[in-house]
């Protein structure tokens, strides 16, 4: 695994164990979505979330 930090590593466990799928982008800081989606080719702006937390 990715040396992620430790909060990341578990909810991609979490993802992992409850066979979810999910898809993981490594990319320079950026302030806001939109220079996210610039990043992000091949996804929409719409298809993007900033940040996600699942508890």
């Amino acid at each position: 695994m990715t040396n992620y930090h430790p909060l990341v590593n578990q909810i991609v466990e979490a993802l992992k164990n409850n066979e979810c799928w999910y898809e993981t982008f490594e990319h320079e800081p950026v302030r806001t979505s939109e220079e996210a989606a610039k990043i992000r080719t091949g996804y929409t702006l719409e298809q993007g979330a900033k940040a996600l937390i699942i508890l």
